[in-house]
C-alpha cells in the first residue's frame, strides 16, 4: 500500500453498506468478508472461513479471492489471509477494484484487482495471490497497532516489514521468486502488470498492462482534496 494512499482512495466512492464494507455486517460468521455483485446488479457478500469454498456463490470475483486464499496457504504462504478468514477479530472485508490493490483502514477493507501483479525491476512477477496477501498483512498490523516510522527507502517501517516479511515469503512458497531473493528492495520497486490470472505471475500482455498503468496513474490523477 502506498504511503500517500489515505489521500486518494478514501474519497473513493463505495456502493454499498454506506461507504464502510463492514458496518452492517452481523459480528458473527466467518471473517473474510467477499463482496460482490450479483445478476441483479445488487451488493451482496461471502463470508468466508477458510473452510467454506463449497458454499460460495457462482461469482468470479468470489472464486478468484478463494483461489488466491487456497493458493497461498497450499503452497505455505498466506499467513495474514488465514488469520484474517479463521479470527473474529481480524473482520476485514474485500472489495474488486480495476485499479491497483490497497488497504483502506478506515473503511476496514481491501481493495484487490484479481490480475493485478507487480512486476519487480529485476524482471520477476509477483502474482495477484501474493499481492492479496501483502494487503492482508497490512490489515493485520493494523488490527495489531504495529507501530510506524518514516522509512527512508519503504515509506514506512511497516511497509518495509510487509515487504521483506509476508510479500517475500508468500512470492517465494508460491515459486514467484527464487530463495536467495532479498525481496524488493524499494516501495518504488516495481510496476503493475495485468497477468492471466489470479495465481499467474505470467504477463497477459505488454498492451494490456500498460493499459492498466495509465488508468491507475489518470485515477490517482483525478483526486481533488476537500478544500
Amino acid at each position: 500500500v502506498d504511503p500517500l494512499t489515505e489521500k486518494y482512495y478514501e474519497m473513493s466512492p463505495y456502493t454499498y453498506c454506506g461507504n464502510n464494507p463492514i458496518k452492517y455486517i452481523d459480528p458473527t460468521g466467518a471473517d473474510m468478508v467477499i463482496w460482490y455483485g450479483d445478476e441483479n446488479g445488487k451488493q451482496r457478500y461471502f463470508m468466508f472461513n477458510g473452510i467454506n469454498a463449497t458454499q460460495a456463490p457462482q461469482n468470479s470475483f468470489v472464486k478468484d479471492v478463494i483461489t488466491a486464499y487456497n493458493y497461498n496457504v497450499a503452497n505455505g504462504g498466506g499467513e495474514n489471509m488465514q488469520a484474517i478468514a479463521t479470527d473474529k477479530k481480524m473482520r476485514i472485508g474485500v472489495v474488486e477494484t480495476g485499479y491497483d490493490n490497497v488497504y483502506l483502514p478506515n473503511a476496514n477493507a481491501i481493495r484487490f484487482n484479481p490480475t493485478a501483479g507487480l512486476k519487480l525491476d529485476d524482471g520477476n512477477i509477483l502474482s495477484p495471490a501474493t499481492g492479496l496477501e501483502h494487503e492482508a498483512a497490512h490489515a493485520v498490523n493494523n488490527k495489531k497497532g504495529v507501530d510506524s516510522k518514516i522509512d527512508n527507502k519503504y515509506g514506512t517501517t511497516e511497509e518495509r516489514s510487509v515487504i521483506k516479511g509476508a510479500e517475500l515469503k508468500t512470492a517465494k512458497a508460491n515459486g514467484e521468486l527464487p530463495a536467495n531473493h532479498p525481496g524488493r528492495k524499494s516501495h518504488a520497486d516495481g510496476q503493475w502488470v495485468v497477468t492471466r490470472s489470479v495465481i499467474s505471475n505470467k504477463e497477459f500482455s505488454t498492451k494490456s498492462s500498460e493499459e492498466l498503468r495509465k488508468k491507475i496513474k489518470e485515477f490517482r490523477n483525478s483526486y481533488t482534496p476537500e478544500p
